[in-house]
This record gives structure tokens, C-alpha cells and sequence, in this order.
């Protein structure tokens, strides 16, 4: 997983962590589910809630608590600071 977020698309590494999309995924290949994930990466960054993706990905409020949810499950940060996230497997630094 890290060497997705190496490449610099941390939407589509959610997307494929979170088993919303297959491994090898790309924003070209899934578009429309790493648009919704995009959203909630970034959603999260600035604290929205679930109203808030909602919006931003024009999907129903209960389509963005799960994927809140899935993002929860898969990152959590260390404490160790913004460039350190946990992807289920191991912690991934830049």
C-alpha cells in the first residue's frame, strides 16, 4: 500500500484498501468510486462530517457514513505526525 501512496494517488490506495475497488485500480480505470473516496480523504482532512462528504461527492448522507467508516477502519494516524498513516499492514512515511 505504500508504494500507492508513493505514486501519489492516496484516493485510489483508499479505494483499494477499503475494498471498494480491485488492487491495480486507477482514477482512470475507477473513476467513479475513487471520486467518492477522494472526497472523504480530503473530507476527513478538513474535518467534515457526513453531511459534508455527502455533499462534496453528491451521494446520500448514509452512502458517505460508510465510507467515513471504511476510512476509519483502514487509517489511523501514529501520532508520529500528518506523513505517517497506518494502512492495515504496516505504516507507510514520506
Amino acid at each position: 500500500m505504500c508504494e500507492t501512496y508513493a505514486i501519489g494517488d492516496p484516493d485510489s490506495a483508499f479505494a483499494i484498501q477499503a475494498g471498494l475497488a480491485p488492487k491495480g485500480a486507477t482514477k482512470v480505470t475507477h473513476k467513479e468510486i475513487r471520486n467518492k473516496c477522494k472526497s472523504v480523504v480530503l473530507g476527513t482532512n478538513y474535518g467534515m462530517t457526513a453531511h459534508g462528504v455527502a455533499q462534496a461527492a453528491s451521494i446520500h448522507t448514509l452512502e458517505a457514513n460508510a465510507l467515513l467508516q471504511k476510512h476509519r477502519e483502514t487509517t489511523v494516524t501514529s501520532g508520529g505526525g500528518p506523513t505517517t498513516t497506518w494502512m492495515q499492514g504496516g505504516w507507510c512515511s514520506s
